[in-house]
């Protein structure tokens, strides 16, 4: 649907006008993009890593938890690329912080990672 890709393509840019905008004509919040791996749009705000776009999406009924392939959470995804304001916003609403990919990789992985350089 068009309404999803504008959105998609708000949230990658940054855009909070046009994420505000495309919901409020349609736009699915929970919705599937193939082209970006069957990410909904939460998991692709977190790891852009914008926390107003994050809470928008929250408050317009983005699933918190949702996974995707390998047991991504949006948790997860903002963990990975150390955006804690937007772990600190899912944590709020109700995130997992327990959640584990396939590979068995936490939040606590990544901040490992982080600590050691080897998120760079």
């Amino acid at each position: 649907m068009k309404r999803d890709r504008w959105l998609q393509c708000a949230i990658v840019c940054g855009n909070v006008a046009d994420v505000q905008l495309s919901i409020a004509v349609g736009a699915n919040v929970n919705a599937s993009w193939t082209t970006s791996f069957g990410w909904p749009p939460l998991h692709q705000a977190a790891e852009c890593g914008n926390v107003e776009i994050v809470r928008i999406l929250i408050a317009t009924g983005a699933v918190v938890n949702a996974t995707i392939f390998g047991g991504w959470t949006p948790l997860l995804r903002a963990a990975l690329y150390g955006h804690m304001a937007v772990a600190e916003v899912l944590l709020g609403a109700g995130a997992n912080p327990h959640a584990r990919t396939s590979k068995g990789w936490t939040v606590l992985s990544f901040a490992d990672w982080g600590a050691t350089g080897l998120g760079d």
